[in-house]
């Protein structure tokens, strides 16, 4: 007989070749490509808080000089360095409009990257190989998660049939550049962070009985994980809050569960929460994620014909701001912008659904999946009714959970496809769990079959 590699070996290399799979099956562009350009769709970043991070300073001030160096060609420099000595305050607040947690990161790297240096090394290019390795990273991991699920998925062979069925997917499905977000903008980690929430829901769920240190302590550690992606994107707040509801059905079998489930909840929003506090007692105003999010609300109406005039526009929200004696970026900008949504969905709703319509059949077009205003009601069923009846059902179902809660999100606010990609690599992620759920229920029904510890 052939020597037979031990378990963790197994599931070891089922974890490789999860990553090699998306690797293969990625379509990442050259880096000097993505650094051609100085904006990726959110404006010239800036890197004043990367700046604070990396130098240990208060966030809220601004820093010079600037690090993204713009060239002839239109492109960034790739490496910039700046003497620690001649970094300065400029003494002017700066106001959140960018996802800290993003920042955070960017300021980590700078400083990991500028040990031992009299200067600070801008690495741009390292910030793009991270964000990369991050992606291939959640995905070679997703498989992993569901093995530590359900006890019926503890078989290195769940792996492996992930894998399989994730092969052809990638032939036809291919995670193609249209899907990628690559740039110095928040949105570049957005994929990565969508598929690890798979695996932190797995460990909420895991722990939802509270009942061992090492299970209450992955709950913990996933809650504020979940957490702190709201601060690289705001939009998580409602995706992995929707998807973190669906872990109630567990809780109405068994009600002791609802403790752990407070707790991850309570959890998830204390980031946020805490961030808005640290803001209110900086600027007195209470800003939870970013400033714009009146403007992310009122500004999209434009994308669509309405009766108000709105067009999706930054120079028509600027004149429209003057006009009604705001700055287009201050304190009270976003409280006015949001007053305003809110006046117009209670006068129209219907425009509103409306929008949601056309947004959902665009991207059931550009995702390739018939996932509309009339089959999403129908597949949330389905889904709802498979984890209520099989138990098996639910680890799996998450992560088509976050992509109805990406659709439902932007389909109700936004229809910029760069939003919503990350639903791409979470589709294929609920593929392989597909393929490995349906392989469990067949070994299953093998007589003698017992469920692993």
């Amino acid at each position: 007989r052939l020597p037979t590699l031990p378990r963790w070996a197994r599931v070891a290399t089922g974890v490789a070749a999860a990553g090699v799979i998306a690797w293969i099956g990625t379509a990442f562009p050259p880096v000097h490509e993505v650094l051609a350009l100085h904006t990726w769709g959110a404006g010239t970043p800036t890197t004043t808080r990367v700046t604070a991070f990396a130098t240990l300073r208060p966030w809220w001030i601004g820093y010079e000089p600037e690090a993204v160096r713009v060239k002839d060609d239109g492109g960034i420099e790739a490496v910039v360095r700046v003497p620690r000595a001649e970094v300065r305050s400029t003494g002017r607040p700066v106001l959140p409009s960018r996802g800290i947690g993003y920042e955070l990161v960017l300021g980590l790297l700078t400083a990991l990257r500028s040990l031992a240096s009299t200067d600070l090394i801008y690495d741009f290019r390292l910030y793009l190989l991270f964000q990369r390795a991050a992606l291939l990273l959640a995905l070679a991991l997703a498989p992993l998660a569901l093995y530590y699920a359900r006890p019926e998925f503890r078989n290195p062979g769940s792996i492996w049939i992930y894998n399989l069925a994730n092969l052809p997917l990638l032939i036809v499905w291919p995670h193609g550049a249209r899907y990628l977000t690559e740039g110095i903008v928040d949105s570049a980690l957005a994929p990565a962070c969508a598929v690890a929430s798979v695996g932190a829901l797995v460990l909420i769920l895991r722990g939802l009985r509270l009942e061992t240190r090492t299970g209450t302590l992955g709950l913990v550690s996933a809650a504020l994980f979940l957490g702190f992606c709201t601060m690289i994107r705001a939009e998580f707040l409602a995706i992995d809050g929707f998807a973190l509801a669906i872990l109630a059905l567990p809780c109405l079998r068994e009600r002791r569960r609802f403790a752990g489930l407070g707790l991850a909840a309570a959890l998830l929003i204390a980031v946020p929460v805490a961030y808005g506090v640290a803001n209110h007692a900086l600027f007195g105003r209470f800003v939870p994620l970013r400033l714009q999010s009146g403007q992310n609300l009122v500004e999209p109406i434009g994308q669509f014909p309405n009766p108000y005039g709105i067009r999706y526009d930054d120079a028509w929200l600027d004149g429209y701001l003057r006009a009604h004696g705001h700055e287009y970026f201050g304190l009270d900008t976003d409280r006015f912008l949001t007053g305003v949504y809110v006046r117009l969905l209670r006068d129209n709703p219907r425009l509103f659904l409306t929008n949601l319509d056309h947004r959902l059949t665009l991207f059931s077009r550009w995702l390739r999946v018939p996932l509309n205003s009339w089959t999403l009601p129908l597949v949330l069923a389905l889904a709802l009714v498979l984890a209520w009846r099989d138990p098996r059902f639910l680890p799996v179902s998450l992560p088509l959970m976050l992509v109805i809660g990406y659709l439902l999100l932007f389909g109700w606010t936004n229809s910029l496809f760069r939003l919503v990609a990350p639903a791409h690599f979470l589709l294929t992620v609920f593929g392989g769990y597909a393929a490995a759920y349906a392989a469990a229920r067949l070994r299953a029904r093998r007589p003698g079959y017992t469920v692993p510890p």
